[in-house]
């Protein structure tokens, strides 16, 4: 193992999709450079002969010998520098493949997300020997944190799985490959004013350059390109459509089916990051995005070894901040250490602490006298975090950089709280709404018993495709998703979904019966061979998604060392801290009216695809709740008209409404689920309104358009966190884009 450098012009910290895309985006820059400075001094010797030292030619190679660290928690235990130039090119395994074997094929992703995990202390350590070298490498594909009991849920606690290794969440996701809605469209209903209609893109509340789309199409189009290149991308074919609908159906129909679903787009076809399997029983192997986007350029230029550096197993515990000074020029220094001047003085991230996992890495570094496993790294320009939705609020947070509420809560002090020194952007300071407007696209199922589908193809991840529908609501669009999914993995989500009935609370008792439930579940599955099959070739799902949900929660720390009185700063590292993660779904009972709008759209889907199936979940008992609901509404319905009174539970109420049946808010509170797209837990807005302290907006984001978090320099965040509300469709393209773009 070599020893890590201490200094960096650039940290990284996560290896997700937006990491990928940024450091492609980098290190694509860094090649153009290159070329650049080859060919101007290659001209220089032309004109001036021998003369080509010093100058312009020595200012150009300053500028390309930019050095940068990506560090990320998970993989494989091994550093990747200018020393593995010849294994890159000479070796045809990928090195940033994960070790575990569930993030081969994209028909285990289930699997991968939720069974193959570690709890969330991602780095274990024998804490009374610490110059023993007994730290291990997180291996699992997955570091799994749970939700507090989710209201709306009937107080059901969710899986939030992310990402780990080099890939992130591309790890474990279901590979699929999206491009997001980059323009307005229009639609009209005979019910509204012409003025409230109008389908917004993706991007209509971004901030700034963002705004028209343009801008994430064209980092879109770059990184499609280069997967394209890379042979990075599947398409599924029209053959397994049509065999798969002309089973489920039982009779010979048209694939297209255009006008199964009112205010649809057509049948979508599923587009994922994965090759053709080697192996007979799977029909993709996962292709991350490391390995899609990075590692092709490593292969091609391995020069670029010498500008960056791939280190696993470290764990960011936070960020350093310091104080740029304007007149003694004290660039960087702590904030313990700054300087007493009353010059102008700007908070500057200028490194990181780490936990790292292998002691001989730690010889070049500053290592902190208390441990021997932690690490100081300088950046001599900007730390930048991709640690996702959740991995990058809980970084900051730990760095005392947050609200001061939240802060005060987790019993943690604020990064400016040494010799109260706050600075100009005081305001700021004291109220970034760190880890707040945490967003979730919702998933409903609708399963049925289908015949036998051994004889069709089967799917790449137990997708088939889907139709986007947008259905008119006052005030609002309801964007949905209506995907078509095969029993593939049926057999786990069973097992999984099935226990988690039991997980209602946070005592251990809950957590231990859900465990052992899903573990015999998944053993009676597993070894009835019959019963195992038939749950893969029999059942089949239309999924409800809801793709632009208005229900908002809070990504949180609490400090497990709890700090008694001091008289000095005492800093918070993550490891010694609790991540918790609320969702909050359906809080805002416009999704569940949402969802309900959708799932009678899906109505068109089940006749066309499921016409001869047994529909098994809602089921029958729901269908009886259905009917007595319907006369309740009628009947209550009846009395508001006699009475002349006012329906307190219109639909943009966060209240309950009355047209939803109460058959299906009870199934939606038992039976929805995480769509595990997380965003906006460090949103971005408009810098004209971040400067304006008692404007509105300004305290609902974290960072500008540029991924700068307020009042602060040397530091951004570039990943799903920053989305300042949910895009509608899967997040893994749009992110590598936003690192793309943000290079």
């Amino acid at each position: 193992m070599k020893p890590l450098p201490q200094d960096y012009d650039i940290i990284i910290v996560g290896a997700g999709a937006s990491s990928a895309g940024l450091v492609y985006g980098l290190l694509t820059r860094i090649i153009k450079e290159h070329q650049s400075n080859y060919s101007n001094n290659a001209n220089h010797c032309n004109v001036e002969g021998e003369e080509n030292d010093g100058g312009d030619a020595t200012a150009n190679r300053n500028q390309s010998s930019i050095r940068i660290a990506v560090l990320e928690r998970g993989g494989s235990d091994v550093q990747f520098g200018q020393d593995s130039a010849a294994a890159a090119t000479t070796n045809n395994s990928s090195i940033f493949r994960h070790d575990d074997p569930s993030t081969r094929s994209l028909q285990s992703w289930f699997t991968a997300a939720h069974y193959s995990s570690q709890s969330t202390s991602y780095i274990i350590r024998n804490e009374k020997d610490s110059n023993s070298q007994t730290a291990a490498t997180l291996q699992p594909s997955t570091v799994l944190h749970t939700s507090t009991p989710q209201a709306r849920l009937n107080n059901r606690i969710v899986d939030v799985p992310t990402g780990s290794g080099w890939g992130g969440g591309t790890n474990i996701n279901a590979g699929l490959v999206v491009e997001p809605k980059f323009t307005n469209q229009t639609i009209h209903d005979d019910n509204e004013s012409a003025n409230k209609m109008g389908e917004r893109s993706d991007f209509a509340n971004w901030p700034g350059r963002w705004k028209d789309g343009t801008l994430m199409q064209n980092s879109v189009n770059e990184v499609l390109n280069a997967l394209n290149e890379n042979s990075a991308l599947t398409t599924s074919s029209t053959e397994c459509y049509q065999s798969y609908l002309n089973v489920c159906s039982g009779r010979n129909n048209s694939v297209k089916m255009e006008k199964a679903v009112e205010g649809e787009n057509g049948l979508q076809h599923v587009v994922t990051s994965s090759i053709p399997s080697s192996s007979s029983n799977d029909t993709a192997e996962r292709v991350n995005y490391f390995t899609a986007l990075v590692e092709p350029l490593l292969r091609k230029h391995p020069e670029l070894h010498n500008h960056v550096t791939f280190v696993s197993g470290v764990g960011v515990e936070r960020v350093l901040i310091g104080w740029d000074c304007s007149e003694c020029k004290d660039e960087g220094k702590s904030v313990e250490e700054c300087c007493a001047c009353n010059s102008t003085r700007t908070p500057r991230a200028w490194g990181v602490e780490c936990l790292v996992t292998n002691p001989t890495m730690l010889s070049n570094s500053k290592v902190l006298s208390s441990d021997s496993h932690r690490v100081i790294l300088r950046c001599k320009q900007e730390v930048i975090l991709c640690a996702g939705a959740i991995g990058s609020p809980s970084i900051l947070l730990a760095s005392g950089i947050g609200h001061e509420d939240d802060l005060r809560e987790a019993g943690i002090d604020p990064w400016y709280e040494p010799n109260n020194q706050s600075g100009e952007g005081d305001k700021q300071h004291r109220h970034l709404p760190v880890g707040r407007n945490l967003r979730d696209h919702v998933l409903l199922p609708r399963t049925f018993l289908t015949p036998r589908q051994e004889e069709v193809t089967v799917s790449c991840n137990s997708i088939h495709g889907w139709w986007m529908v947008t259905l008119p609501m006052k005030q609002r669009f309801a964007t949905i998703q209506l995907q078509l999914a095969d029993g593939v993995q049926m057999d786990k989500m069973i097992s999984h979904f099935a226990a988690t009935a039991l997980r209602r609370s946070c005592s251990s008792w809950s957590f231990v019966a859900f465990y052992m439930l899903r573990y015999l579940l998944s053993i009676l599955l597993y070894s009835n061979k019959w019963l195992r099959r038939w749950t893969r070739f029999h059942t089949a799902s239309i999924n409800v998604c809801l793709m632009n949900p208005k229900s908002v929660g809070q990504v949180t720390i609490v400090s497990c060392t709890q700090h008694q009185v001091q008289t000095t700063y005492s800093p918070a590292r993550l490891s010694e801290c609790k991540v918790t993660v609320d969702p909050g779904y359906l809080s805002n009972s416009q999704d569940i009216y949402a969802l309900w709008r959708g799932w009678k759209a899906s109505t068109g889907v089940k006749r066309g695809w499921y016409g001869g199936c047994i529909e098994i979940l809602p089921g029958f008992a729901f269908i009886v709740l259905s009917k007595i609901s319907s006369v309740i509404s009628s009947l209550s319905r009846s009395l508001v008209l006699v009475l002349g009174t006012t329906d307190s539970t219109k639909e943009n109420d966060n209240k309950p409404t009355t047209q939803i049946p109460i058959w299906f808010a009870d199934y939606v509170a038992e039976f929805a689920n995480p769509y595990y797209h997380w965003c906006g837990s460090c949103a971005m807005g408009d810098e004209a309104t971040l400067e304006d302290h008692n404007h509105p907006s300004s305290n609902d984001s974290v960072v500008d358009e540029y991924f700068r978090i307020r009042g602060m320099s040397g530091i951004r965040v570039v990943d799903a966190s920053v989305f300042p509300e949910c895009i509608s469709v899967p997040t893994a393209l749009t992110c590598a884009a936003l690192g793309f773009a943000a290079s």
